[in-house]
């Protein structure tokens, strides 16, 4: 049976010079998924993932920091490493990891060395104090979606959506802050304009979109609507066949829930005409 390291978050070593080692593996048949592994201390040779086991260890979906200026990941052709890959490997010092007992400078020269770590980053991510959640989307630490139904929620029992490197997840929660009126009154052949606003959680990046009786309408469509994607919709030269509910689609990024703004009814006044004297 395969021994799981899941969710974990180490801390070694921080305002010491002391030997650091943040997970030392020495075994077989090792599953190291969603961990974040921060080494503090100032020893050159302190290491945040240490592989020296023998046979089928996987690693996957972690964040590994030395901020002591040594490495990030040590390991050698013998360790028995099956797949180490989206991983978030990361040193304040010269080295990013040492491998077959030398050393080597960022991840590309890693990458080119091990042959693992395709997909991997080298990335400082946006810790808070307590150096493991994070304060803001993070998209270089977007993993594999691989093991999202093995590791099915973070360190925190938030269900994962868009699975992070690391032990935490950021999930952004979208709200609109302002609805579109409720009642548009426009005149053919006038201008109509709708608008919202919304406000995302940790720093996440919104989208939207303008829906005409719940169909997305296309940027430009018909040669007079306008910013169907941004937070004001305009629509020019209104005609009797614009008329109808409209609402905006909020979306964002890294997992968060969508939401739709309530209805916004437009009323279009069609001037009279005398067919018959």
């Amino acid at each position: 049976a395969a021994s799981d390291v899941y969710k974990r978050q180490v801390q070694i070593g921080a305002g010491t010079s002391n030997s650091a080692y943040g997970i030392y593996v020495y075994s077989a048949n090792a599953n190291i998924y969603h961990n974040t592994v921060v080494v503090g201390s100032s020893d050159p040779y302190g290491v945040a993932f240490w592989a020296d086991g023998y046979q089928s260890l996987n690693v996957v979906n972690n964040v590994f920091v030395n901020l002591g200026g040594g490495y990030a990941y040590q390991g050698t052709s013998g360790s028995g490493i099956s797949a180490s890959d989206y991983n978030d490997l990361y040193t304040s010092g010269s080295f990013i990891g040492n491998w077959d007992y030398t050393d080597y400078t960022d991840l590309a020269a890693w990458q080119a060395a091990t042959g693992f770590e395709g997909n991997s980053v080298s990335y400082l991510p946006p810790f808070a104090s307590d150096r493991y959640h994070l304060t803001q989307v993070a998209e270089p630490l977007y993993g594999s979606t691989a093991l999202l139904t093995v590791v099915t929620n973070d360190i925190d029992g938030e269900t994962r959506r868009n699975p992070y490197m690391g032990a935490d997840e950021v999930i952004p929660v979208i709200t609109i802050t302002q609805q579109p009126q409720d009642t548009l009154y426009g005149c053919q052949g006038s201008d109509a304009t709708l608008s919202i606003q919304a406000s995302i959680t940790f720093n996440g990046t919104l989208s939207y979109q303008w829906l005409h009786n719940g169909a997305p309408i296309p940027e430009g469509y018909d040669g007079r609507f306008f910013g169907t994607t941004t937070a004001t919709l305009t629509i020019q030269n209104v005609q009797a066949g614009d008329a109808g509910s409209y609402a905006c689609l909020v979306t964002g990024n890294s997992g968060a829930t969508p939401v739709l703004s309530e209805l916004a009814e437009l009323v279009v006044a069609v001037p009279l005409s005398i067919v018959e004297q």
